[in-house]
């Protein structure tokens, strides 16, 4: 991994008042076009991955909190854990797509206790307005396939709230959103691109998804659940599959 967005963290003030004003969250954002690169002393991709994430911390603006104690157990979280990225996991770079999953970072004002969560981020333009990219993998041909994802945390879903859930696509970016098909036997479909970055979500739930294929493993991937605690690593992820999907053909 070469190339990391240019964090810089906001106060969310929209928070406040939830959890009895106990929680102080630094939300992150991306500027198009401001990026940072591995240095020389970087010898792994997790030194990059921590400054990245936790350099920007201490120039924070908008909080009394102590930031310097912040930026420390953000750094001695990377001492216990990895960070993987979806964009990483698939193998595109981060200036190719308009959304990425970074870390929200959730402070507990009363244990003192940091938490890294993972949120979706979107890149932004200079002046603060949407800003999107028409990517390689935007416009490289795609193999659609319909498959029903299989993970703990969308399994334990009841029948009614997996039939709300909807997706979008990230890699290749669609405007479209799809609900899931059910089949005969009541199991949830949904037209993922393989390989690509999806995006399955509700007002409660969210999942982050990369769809992968081979011929030796067939159709696999990984995921996150956004909002909450980033995982050790990446999850892996299996899919059910039903029949190949014209990629000619609208979705």
């Amino acid at each position: 991994m070469t190339l990391l967005p240019k964090i810089t963290y906001e106060v969310d003030t929209t928070n406040s008042h939830k959890h009895g004003g106990s929680e102080v969250v630094l939300t992150p954002k991306i500027i198009r076009g401001q990026y940072i690169s591995p240095t020389r002393h970087e010898r792994t991709v997790m030194q990059f991955v921590e400054r990245a994430v936790c350099s920007p911390i201490i120039k924070t603006k908008g909080t009394s909190i102590d930031l310097n104690d912040l930026n420390r157990q953000c750094r001695k979280w990377f001492n216990d854990h990895t960070m993987t990225f979806p964009h990483q996991a698939l193998g595109v770079k981060a200036d190719q797509l308009d959304t990425l999953l970074l870390p929200k970072l959730v402070y507990n004002v009363n244990t003192k206790k940091l938490a890294l969560v993972a949120t979706p981020v979107s890149y932004v333009k200079q002046d603060g307005s949407p800003s999107s990219v028409n990517s390689a993998i935007t416009r490289s041909e795609q193999n659609w396939q319909r498959l029903s994802p299989s993970f703990p945390e969308l399994n334990n879903l009841p029948s009614g709230e997996k039939k709300e859930l909807h997706i979008c696509h990230h890699a290749p970016e669609l405007s479209k959103m799809q609900h899931p098909l059910e089949s005969a036997d009541h199991q949830y479909y949904y037209d993922f691109p393989v390989p690509g970055i999806s995006h399955l979500h509700k007002t409660s739930h969210e999942f982050f998804i990369v769809t992968q294929y081979s011929k030796l493993s067939g159709n696999w991937g990984y995921y996150w659940v956004i909002d909450a605690p980033w995982p050790n690593g990446y999850q892996s992820l299996k899919f059910a599959k039903t029949k190949y999907i014209d990629p000619s053909q609208p979705l």
